[in-house]
C-alpha cells in the first residue's frame, strides 16, 4: 500500500504528464497561425521593401513641389515689385495720355501670358520691367472697348503674331539675308510713303504703325495674302474717297506697286475667308476709331 507521499508524487506525476500533453496538442494546434503569421510578416516586408522606391518618390515630389512653391513666391515678389516700379514711374504720362492700364499686377500677368504663350524661354519678369508691354496692354484695351475682344481672341491674335515672326527667323540664310536687304533699304522693293495720302484723315489710321508691320511683314506675304489685306483695306472704306479707285481690280495693282509685288489678279471671290480673317487680326489697328 502507498503511503500518502507516494501518493501525492503518483498524482503530480500524473497532473505533469496530462499538463505536457496538453501543451503539446496546444503547440500542434498554434503552429499553423505561427507559420501564417511569419508568412504575413515576410509579405508585409517584402511589401515595405517593394514600395520603397515609391516612398522615395513621394519624398521627392513633396521636396520639389516646395521648391516650387518656394520660387513660385520669389517670383511673385520679384514680379509685382518691377510692375509697380514701371508703374509708378510711368503713372503721369499713362494718366496724361489716357492709357487703360491694368486693374492690377494680377491681370497684367495674366495678359503677360498670353502674349508669350506662344514663345520660349520668355522671362515674365523681363516682359513686366518693357515699358512698351503697357503701350501693348492699351491697345488690348481698346480692342475690348471698341468690339467684341476678350481674352482667348487676343491668345488666337498673339499666335498669329510670333507664328509670322517664326516663319521669318526659319527661313533659309539667302532668303534672311534678301529679308534684310529689303528692310534696310524699302524702297529700292517698296514705296510705303505713299500711303500717307491715301486713308482717310477721319479715321485717325496709325499708319507709322501700319508702314512698319508692312516694312516687316509684308516682303515674305503671297499674292493671296496680298490680296487679303488689300481687299480688307477696299472693303472696310478706310480709304479717302477722292483717291479711291473706282474698282478693287485697280486698288489690288496699286496697293502691289506700294509694296513692290508683282501683278496680281486675285477677285474678292478668290481670296479665302481665312485669308481675309488673318490680316484683319493681324492689323486690327487699322479699324480702330479714335
Amino acid at each position: 500500500m502507498r503511503t500518502k507521499k507516494e501518493n501525492k508524487n503518483h498524482t503530480n506525476s500524473i497532473d505533469t504528464a496530462q499538463f505536457a500533453e496538453i501543451t503539446k496538442d496546444l503547440s500542434k494546434s498554434l503552429e499553423p497561425m505561427i507559420l501564417a503569421s511569419k508568412q504575413a510578416s515576410e509579405q508585409i516586408g517584402k511589401t515595405f521593401e517593394n514600395m520603397k522606391p515609391v516612398f522615395d518618390r513621394i519624398a521627392e515630389i513633396t521636396d520639389r513641389i516646395a521648391e516650387v512653391t518656394e520660387a513660385l513666391k520669389h517670383f511673385r515678389v520679384t514680379y509685382v515689385r518691377e510692375y509697380d516700379i514701371i508703374r509708378t514711374k510711368y503713372d503721369a504720362y499713362f494718366q496724361k495720355e489716357g492709357y487703360i492700364t491694368p486693374h492690377d499686377a494680377d491681370e497684367f500677368l495674366l495678359w503677360l501670358m498670353c502674349k508669350n504663350e506662344y514663345v520660349s524661354d520668355v522671362n515674365l519678369i523681363e516682359e513686366a520691367k518693357n515699358p512698351h508691354n503697357y503701350k501693348l496692354f492699351h491697345e488690348y484695351g481698346l480692342r475690348c472697348l471698341n468690339g467684341d475682344w476678350d481674352l482667348m481672341k487676343e491668345l488666337d491674335y498673339w499666335q498669329v503674331v510670333q507664328t509670322d515672326r517664326q516663319i521669318i527667323h526659319k527661313e533659309d540664310p539667302k532668303k534672311q539675308m534678301d529679308l534684310k536687304r529689303l528692310k534696310e533699304d524699302p524702297k529700292k522693293q517698296m514705296d510705303l510713303e505713299r500711303l500717307n495720302e491715301l486713308f482717310d484723315p477721319k479715321l485717325h489710321i496709325n499708319i507709322d504703325r501700319f508702314k512698319s508691320d508692312l516694312k516687316e511683314f509684308a516682303p515674305r506675304y503671297k499674292k493671296m495674302e496680298v490680296a487679303a489685306l488689300a481687299w480688307i483695306i477696299y472693303n472696310e472704306n478706310l480709304l479717302h474717297k477722292n483717291v479711291k479707285p473706282e474698282d478693287f481690280k485697280k486698288w489690288l495693282q496699286q496697293f502691289c506697286d506700294i509694296l513692290g509685288k508683282n501683278k496680281n489678279t486675285y477677285k474678292n471671290a478668290t481670296i479665302k475667308e481665312t485669308k481675309k480673317t488673318k490680316m484683319k487680326s493681324t492689323y486690327y489697328y487699322l479699324f480702330q476709331q479714335d
